[in-house]
């Protein structure tokens, strides 16, 4: 290695470790990258950002942000710019992350991915925290379907047994209204029975109605399905 790219080598190794201490390791449930396998992934994207190696990202700014050849019109020290090509354009956010250079290979070796994440909104005038799970766990109080909202969360999330697992539910409402409710009659949204879910809450908006024509993949953590 030349002696500029040595010089990438703890900038985009801070940059991995920052990613996945301060945000992969703590909250993308069954996700474990060994340190190795860390080191790699830094020395890899030395090369990408050196243009030794393509970016996986096909981004249309890609040759903006992943790239050094960028560096002098961007304003910025090497050392943010490298941080915010691994990364992500505006930190530590779910959008952000989807962005950096990272990302591509943790989607294809790992899984991982953004979705929208199920959680229900408690009913509790004094609590009204948003959680994943049967209960709250702020305020102990169980989910009911007639009291309680869900919503959509995004987020990044780990395909599989480990983490997280698709589930398809109606859509209600639009905008900052929108909620949404389990398949139980006319799963698919293809053929329509007879009878129709219709939204549970009680606060629907709009007087719950029977559900659309198609539905919407929420995620939920596998440990919540398995009954």
């Amino acid at each position: 290695m030349s002696a500029d790219v040595l010089d990438l080598v703890p900038l985009t190794s801070r940059s991995v470790e920052r990613l996945y201490t301060a945000w992969l390791q703590p909250y993308i449930q069954g996700l474990s990258i060994e340190p190795a396998d860390r080191k790699a992934y830094a020395n890899h994207l030395v090369l990408t950002l050196t243009g030794d190696l393509p970016c996986a990202c096909r981004r249309r700014l890609c040759s903006k942000q992943h790239t050094l050849a960028a560096l002098p019109t961007s304003g910025k020290t090497l050392r943010a710019f490298v941080f915010r090509a691994i990364i992500g354009p505006v930190g530590l956010k779910t959008v952000s992350i989807a962005q950096g250079m990272l990302f591509p290979y943790l989607h294809q070796e790992y899984g991982l991915r953004v979705g929208l994440v199920a959680f229900k909104r408690c009913p509790q005038p004094a609590c009204q925290q948003c959680y994943e799970g049967a209960t709250c766990p702020y305020c102990q109080t169980p989910f009911q379907p007639d009291n309680t909202a869900i919503i959509s969360v995004e987020r990044l999330v780990l395909a599989g047994e480990r983490g997280y697992l698709p589930v398809q539910y109606w859509r209600c409402g639009s905008g900052v209204h929108t909620h949404f409710y389990p398949q139980t009659l006319g799963q698919g949204g293809g053929e329509h029975a007879s009878t129709h879910d219709c939204c549970p809450w009680q606060g629907c908006p709009q007087g719950n109605p029977p559900h659309g024509q198609r539905s919407t993949t929420l995620w939920v953590r596998a440990k919540f399905l398995r009954g």
